[in-house]
């Protein structure tokens, strides 16, 4: 995959290694990839086309982790600011 069209902030999300499954998805993977994807999607001016396929797909491998959760095991359990609303 070329990077040539993405922020080098989405480049550091690891999403390769994630779907390669090189990467589990815990809590604190969880965690971190969804603070690392706010942070990255706050700071840019102009998103790319890669940084927005790059989003979808941390989103989307975040949701079926959290799918599989239940009880305390949920991520929003270990952390009450894993889901925060953004009123700005």
């Amino acid at each position: 995959m070329t990077y040539a069209c993405m922020n080098n902030l989405f480049v550091l999300l690891q999403i390769a290694k994630i779907e390669g499954k090189t990467l589990n998805i815990t809590t604190y993977v969880a965690k971190t990839l969804a603070a690392s994807l706010a942070s990255a999607s706050s700071s840019v001016k102009v998103m790319f086309g890669n940084d927005i396929n790059i989003t979808y797909r941390v989103l989307n491998q975040l949701l079926k982790y959290e799918n599989q959760q239940y009880g305390l095991g949920l991520t929003v359990e270990q952390d009450s600011n894993y889901l925060q609303v953004n009123t700005d």
